[in-house]
């Protein structure tokens, strides 16, 4: 039975199945946030419905907040830098419900600000639609069609496996995947824009993305410490292995803090 909640502390999503591709996209979702319903970093999802008649599939979710992207806009039209501990205190939000996901088993493969909301614990992840189940003794899973958002995609989300036969095109995405895309918005935090952004048309884009001889430009911002563009700088490597994971990244971050 289809739970109608008439609660503040939730919303409503109806979305049509009529498209094959993007119906299993909302299924996907569906069956994702029902697996990671335990984690207080998720968006909750409280009850869901397929209709058969109308191909329409209806959702009752956790109501979020407001979206990191919002922060982030409002940062790039203030001249002035935001506080390091807000900087540090965005970043271990990030990391933590990454951290979540990551101990369950699921790639998110969107990972961007728009994909972040505040919720009553800080900032909560959403959008599981194009997001990877792993099995548990895998680290990578193989998807057929490059997706997610192309300032943030890591060059393993746009580049061709080299395991793929003829006529069936893999793409191996990783935990570290995500990873590559905290990066970019950890960039994002410092710089006020991500590091491709500069690039408008989106082909020239996609290629510098996929292309490990290109250099990140990593202009002078002397208002944060050495280590916040060396992190930056090692979510943002080329290769997936040489990226730290999203739990040492919160072990280092949590003796940092300790420390200061």
């Amino acid at each position: 039975m289809f739970l109608h909640r008439k609660k503040d502390s939730s919303s409503h999503k109806m979305v049509s199945l009529d498209d094959t591709a993007t119906a299993q996209g909302f299924i996907t979702e569906v069956q994702l946030l029902q697996r990671l319903h335990s984690c207080d970093r998720i968006i909750r999802l409280y009850d869901y419905q397929i209709s058969e008649a109308e191909k329409k599939l209806y959702m009752v979710l956790e109501k979020g907040g407001e979206e990191f992207s919002t922060v982030l806009k409002n940062l790039g039209s203030n001249k002035a830098n935001i506080p390091l501990y807000m900087l540090l205190f965005y970043w271990m939000e990030m990391l933590q419900a990454v951290s979540q996901i990551h101990s369950h088993g699921v790639i998110h493969s969107d990972l961007k600000p728009s994909n972040f909301l505040w919720g009553d614990k800080g900032l909560k992840l959403i959008d599981f639609g194009i997001a990877s189940s792993v099995q548990s003794d895998m680290t990578s899973v193989f998807k057929t069609l490059a997706a997610g958002s192309c300032n943030y995609m890591s060059p393993e989300a746009l580049s061709n496996d080299s395991t793929s036969s003829p006529g069936k095109t893999r793409y191996k995405l990783h935990y570290k995947s995500d990873v590559w895309s905290l990066g970019c918005i950890l960039y994002e935090l410092v710089y006020k824009k991500p590091p491709f952004h500069h690039l408008k048309q989106l082909w020239t884009k996609l290629a510098f993305i996929m292309n490990p001889n290109h250099q990140i430009h990593y202009p002078e911002a002397n208002w944060v410490p050495p280590k916040i563009i060396q992190t930056i700088k090692k979510c943002l490597q080329y290769n997936v292995k040489s990226r730290p994971s999203v739990n040492e990244l919160l072990d280092e971050y949590d003796k940092e803090l300790c420390n200061m």
